[in-house]
């Protein structure tokens, strides 16, 4: 891994166009139609509004994003900050992007004081994903982690 880095607005097209065609592309059989449009204007909101988190080689191929952004649970009025998308390149996962941008993600919510919570939306590999999160100090709530501050 070269670099992990907070996306500026300039950023938008690279993240849209990473999460169609190297998410939904991989995973299109099990979801919705993609809508270019919608994708978009929901980056340029988690952008500006949220955070999102890139990785990238040391030739500067974008590997990995984390979209971030605070929100409240149905049943409190407490905020944490969740993710909204949390995608690695499998055949550039031995690189070791995730874990750098878990961490970026941490240190965002530990500056704002607010629980991280992650989910898992995928179904692959649940397990080893479960390990994962647990190594890195969150606490299995279902099918969603949480880490505190």
């Amino acid at each position: 891994m070269k670099h992990v880095r907070v996306a500026k607005p300039g950023d938008e097209p690279l993240v849209t166009q990473f999460l169609i065609t190297e998410f939904h592309g991989r995973y299109a059989d099990r979801l919705d139609p993609v809508d270019p449009e919608k994708t978009r204007g929901f980056v340029v909101h988690v952008i500006e509004q949220g955070a999102v988190i890139l990785a990238f080689t040391q030739e500067g191929e974008l590997v990995g994003t984390l979209g971030l952004r605070v929100a409240e649970p149905w049943f409190s009025s407490a905020k944490q900050i969740t993710d909204t998308w949390f995608f690695v390149l499998p055949e550039k996962r031995a690189l070791g992007a995730a874990t750098p941008l878990v961490k970026e993600a941490k240190a965002i919510a530990a500056r704002a004081q607010m629980p991280l919570v992650m989910s898992v939306s995928t179904g692959d590999d649940v397990e080893r994903k479960h390990k994962y999160f647990n190594r890195l100090g969150f606490s299995c709530m279902g099918g969603m982690y949480q880490w505190r501050p």
